[in-house]
């Protein structure tokens, strides 16, 4: 490899002084009694049936009382859980949901109100200030000090473990790095920023097997991500030339192999620039993690990743848009009628043509929405309802008026143009004309340079009858009426039948990314 990076294995004090002032802004942040969680019943954890336990231990990792309480409803939304295991999630669901109450949130293993979380996140970054400061001066004992103070204050936090880090590998103390780096990746499991510098430390501290083991885990996340490209190059570099350290004598030729065939691989598939000239990299991008990480703590479990809207066209069947349910490993539709009340659902079949998918739900009771057999006209007004950006405007349904601004077209995809105001989180939902009759399934926002930022797309609800038809051979859709009625009145008619659609997805010692439900266009 006559083009493959020299590997560094000591870097300068002056160099490092220079990284942290660099990396200083990136770092610094953007009432009640804390308590660990005790029952509050005579239950125990040991009398509890096993697989109520195990969601305990879930519901536990979460970040939130509130996602805690989120688990054990879902868990209570199937009917065929046995007796005592309902007893035992129903009397724990009622403990966390008087946490819930209280907003109460985790910092490491102990329950806290979120005033004493931002307090203990204050004084946790103050020390991390002073720490930055001494490890630009030249103290890295004291810093050490501090920062270790910092991490064990909120145990949330990376920046501390990161400048620990970073003073471990001022002071060429390689074991140091690796142990801090290990620490920051149990916080936030699959942190690809996270799982490169452990993989540089490993490197350095002459373990290529472990090294390659977290670029490969880097890669298979996210094939595109340029310091994990610049790593394995570096990686298979340092495997070919091993520098006169013994530390790097026992290379399995197994890794050997794997590391130069993954790297010439990720070389001509990633869209990252790779530099040959160039040498480990660190990679500064961890702060993400910080945000991210009482998600990624939930290991193996599953949890609510974003959500869709639907609507009922059929007796226990929902409609909604096939990028909704992509990729769920499993759904759950919050009854219209009682937001407490959730519902399990599988995913009945996807349309081929259109962004389409039908969902059924047995225990759902809200009755069919009436359809609209003919194609809308352009200047036809119309009402959509759905469940957008909830994170935002909360999780209710919400409902906005426009009109048919443009017919289907090649342009876009066949589906219908509203000025109605769409955002993720209304991808499929009911577009309903002033009788109250379906019209379309909204389904994505133009927002490329093709058109003018902030008009709605639909498939028309015509366009849906084959596919269903495929999947319920006996669908008669639901005319209804052709009267027009006042607005409210079509927003009180169709609201009953229009669901939310939870995306819950598996998280294996890591969270997924967040589902959207707006596709890319």
């Amino acid at each position: 490899m006559s083009a493959a990076p020299r590997v560094p294995l000591n870097v300068s004090a002056a160099t490092w002084q220079f990284v942290l002032i660099l990396i200083a802004g990136a770092l610094l942040p953007v009432s009640g009694p804390s308590f660990q969680l005790q029952a509050q019943s005579s239950r125990t954890k040991e009398s509890l049936p096993e697989r109520v336990t195990k969601l305990e231990e879930q519901a536990q990792k979460c970040k939130t009382a509130a996602e805690a309480v989120s688990l054990y409803q879902i868990f209570l939304a199937d009917s065929a859980i046995k007796v005592l295991e309902r007893k035992g999630a129903e009397t724990k669901l009622a403990e966390w949901q008087k946490l819930a109450a209280a907003d109460s949130v985790r910092v490491g293993k102990k329950w806290m109100s979120k005033p004493e979380e931002l307090e203990l996140r204050k004084e946790a970054d103050e020390l991390v200030q002073q720490g930055m400061v001494l490890l630009q001066n030249g103290n890295p004992k004291q810093a050490d000090d501090l920062l270790t103070k910092a991490s064990k204050i909120y145990p949330e936090h990376m920046s501390s473990v990161f400048l620990l880090a970073l003073g471990a590998l001022m002071n060429d103390n390689y074991t140091g790095a690796e142990k801090q780096f290990t620490e920051m990746l149990k916080r936030a499991p699959n942190n690809i920023a996270i799982l490169n510098n452990l993989a540089v430390a490993e490197a350095l501290n002459g373990k290529p097997d472990k090294s390659y083991k977290h670029l490969q885990q880097a890669a298979d996340l996210d094939a595109n991500y340029g310091a994990t490209l610049q790593n394995l190059g570096a990686l298979v570099y340092t495997m070919e030339n091993p520098p006169r350290n013994k530390k790097f004598v026992a290379i399995s030729p197994a890794t050997k192999d794997k590391a130069a065939k993954a790297f010439a691989k990720l070389r001509t598939t990633s869209k990252a620039a790779y530099n040959p000239a160039k040498l480990y990299v660190f990679d500064f991008k961890f702060k993400r993690a910080e945000a991210e990480s009482s998600q990624e703590e939930q290991s193996e479990v599953e949890r609510v990743v974003g959500n869709g809207t639907g609507f009922v066209i059929a007796k226990n069947y929902v409609l909604t848009n096939k990028h909704v349910v992509d990729d769920a490993d499993a759904l759950v539709i919050v009854d219209p009628a009682d937001p407490k009340k959730l519902h399990k659902a599988t995913v009945v079949g996807v349309a081929k043509g259109f962004d389409l998918a039908l969902v059924k739900c047995e225990s759902l009771s809200a009755a069919a929405i009436p359809l609209c057999v003919t194609a809308a006209a352009r200047g036809t007004e119309v009402l959509a309802l759905g469940f957008p950006v909830s994170n935002v405007v909360g999780s209710g349904l919400k409902s906005t008026r426009g009109i048919v601004t443009g017919l289907p077209s090649k342009e876009t995809d066949g589906m219908l143009v509203s000025d109605v105001q769409i955002n993720p989180g209304n991808s499929g939902g009911p577009l309903c004309d002033s009788s109250g009759r379906v019209v379309g399934i909204n389904t994505a926002v133009t927002a490329s340079s093709r058109f003018v930022k902030g008009y709605g797309l639909a498939i028309p609800v015509t366009e849906a009858f084959s596919f269903i038809k495929e999947h319920l051979p006996k669908f008669v859709p639901v005319a209804g009426e052709t009267k027009k009625k006042e607005w409210t009145e079509v927003d009180a008619a169709v609201s009953p039948s229009t669901v939310m659609i939870l995306i819950r997805k598996k998280v294996e010692g890591a969270a997924a990314p967040a589902k959207s439900t707006k596709p890319t266009k």
